[in-house]
């Protein structure tokens, strides 16, 4: 499986099982990061620049290799999404019933982890889910793996924030030896405008969420969302009179 972004190209190859790569007593490092970004909204993020913490989310099944959403690894083996990203086109019903697998695509400097999705909770009213994932591609050369820092701290209206995800080129491609997948990674500086510490309304947004003034591109659904801290404070989730919501 290949993913890339503009000139940038990252791959990895599929692995049954990457454990046995390990060596007895080699040790593991895992480390929470906190994730900065400069420029102006829109300005073009490198391929691999979160560490391997955004996650693209694919589903595969008979009919091809669907990239329909994003996620943020929080922690080792865990990553958390949009739970209508699950839902929609009844790909949760699939996942439970074993029509299809469940694949994320983490881009790191200079490579990419394949994870595969052993399971999945949705978080009670809320937009959310959470990840159990295994890897599914060598580990990395310096057996390290970043997650982000995440705070439960509500942002305030005025606070910027940096609304990120990536959404692929083609949206569902032909399953092959070698899947290449186009990614363009969104980066977006937002204001927060609107906090809603009770939920929105009683459907889509029952839980804790806040407005930001922006509009996510198809594929950018459950991408991770930072202070100006560096820290995860939310997904994307849904659009609201043209303002996306986490």
């Amino acid at each position: 499986m290949e993913n890339c972004v503009n000139t940038d190209e990252v791959s990895a190859v599929a692995n049954n099982d990457p454990h046995l790569e390990l060596m007895a007593g080699e040790r593991l490092t895992f480390s929470a990061q906190r994730l900065f970004f400069e420029g102006n909204s829109g300005d073009y993020m490198p391929v691999g620049s979160q560490l391997g913490i955004l996650l693209a989310l694919s589903f595969r099944d008979d009919s091809g290799h669907h990239t329909t959403g994003s996620a943020a690894m929080v922690g080792p083996g865990l990553a958390v999404c949009a739970a209508h990203v699950l839902q929609d086109q009844g790909y949760a019903e699939k996942l439970a019933s074993g029509e299809a697998t469940l694949v994320a695509q983490a881009p790191l400097p200079g490579g990419m982890l394949l994870w595969t999705v052993l399971r999945f909770s949705l978080v009670p009213n809320a937009d959310l889910a959470v990840l159990s994932l295994t890897l599914s591609s060598s580990f990395p050369a310096n057996r390290h793996f970043d997650f982000a820092s995440v705070t439960t701290r509500m942002p305030a209206v005025g606070d910027e924030l940096t609304v990120t995800g990536l959404s692929a080129i083609r949206r569902t491609e032909v399953i092959s030896s070698a899947t290449r997948v186009e990614m363009v990674p969104g980066c977006i500086k937002v204001l927060v405008i609107d906090s809603y510490p009770e939920g929105r309304d009683r459907s889509m947004l029952p839980g804790p969420c806040f407005a930001v003034d922006c509009d996510a591109r198809g594929g950018m659904s459950g991408g991770p969302v930072f202070d100006s801290r560096g820290h995860l404070v939310g997904v994307v989730s849904s659009s609201y009179d043209g303002d996306a919501t986490t």
